[in-house]
């Protein structure tokens, strides 16, 4: 089945505490890997932005945890706790939060 090429997400107290969008494991070949930039498009304005991963053991095995940090455009959307954003993916290394 092709991959939906949106993900949606409500933000936690947790991610607008440390300012960050976790991505969820099953959406990781959503965006590109880690480190690799890409174009964010956010409240009419364009960003390059790309994933952390963040090495974790907060339950065994050790793991990663997949976040995308929000600082460059979190005064452009509605970023409070409960908030849903949605990404689209408009092409290769290019998305759009709305």
């Amino acid at each position: 089945m092709p991959e939906s090429p949106t993900y949606t997400r409500k933000l936690s107290r947790g991610e607008v505490s440390d300012g960050s969008i976790l991505i969820e494991k099953t959406k990781w070949r959503f965006f590109p890997p880690p480190g690799e930039p890409m174009t964010l498009e956010a409240g009419g304005e364009r960003f390059s932005v790309a994933i952390e991963a963040e090495d974790c053991s907060c339950m065994p095995p050790p793991h990663q945890h997949y976040h995308l940090p929000a600082a460059a455009f979190r005064s452009r959307i509605d970023f409070r706790p409960g908030a849903s954003l949605r990404f689209e993916k408009l092409g290769e290394g290019r998305y759009r939060l709305a």
